[in-house]
């Protein structure tokens, strides 16, 4: 059973990628969030965020979804992920505002992260996935989220819990 093709219930299913196409790069300085417009649409079926930012302080970086460019910030966000910052750690939240996209405990840290959403179009429960980290010392985690609103979003807001952040994003889409 390769990756490229396996049956499930009898119906062949292909989870190979078919190409990842660059819908957005966007840069930001020094701001307290950057909303990210219009990047989800019913031409993908899954999609890919990339960043880099530093923060101005001792912060982290979330991600809230996007109802036209209205931020959804209910407690809808349900955060699971594995953190090491030198020992191992669990953060699980049931009902938060927001994702964690990186949690760092000293100022002007730089934070990356790969990030794969699915179901973010569909009226369905949207799924990421994915794994950041930073220059803050062995910080790494693996994260698995979701949003509970049965809502189709069209964009994403990242976000600085103190302070400002600058870096950049890139949102890729691709097909089953």
């Amino acid at each position: 059973m390769s990756v490229k093709s396996f049956k499930t219930s009898g119906v062949g299913v292909d989870l190979a990628p078919k190409g990842l196409v660059l819908i957005n790069t966007t840069s930001f300085s020094a701001v307290a969030s950057q909303n990210i417009t219009s990047v989800f649409s019913a031409t993908y079926d899954f999609y890919k965020i990339v960043y880099y930012a530093s923060v101005s302080t001792t912060a982290r970086v979330q991600m809230r979804l996007l109802n036209n460019t209205t931020p959804v910030t209910t407690s809808t966000y349900i955060r699971s992920q594995v953190s090491t910052n030198g020992s191992s750690a669990t953060q699980d939240s049931g009902s938060a505002t927001s994702w964690e996209m990186g949690g760092y405990d000293s100022a002007t840290v730089s934070v990356s992260g790969d990030f794969t959403i699915v179901n973010v179009f569909q009226a369905e429960p949207t799924l990421i996935s994915g794994i950041h980290g930073s220059t803050s010392a062995r910080h790494l985690s693996i994260s698995h989220n979701r949003q509970t609103d049965n809502t189709s979003f069209n964009g994403y807001q990242l976000i600085a819990t103190a302070g400002t952040i600058s870096g950049y994003v890139q949102t890729f889409g691709f097909n089953k």
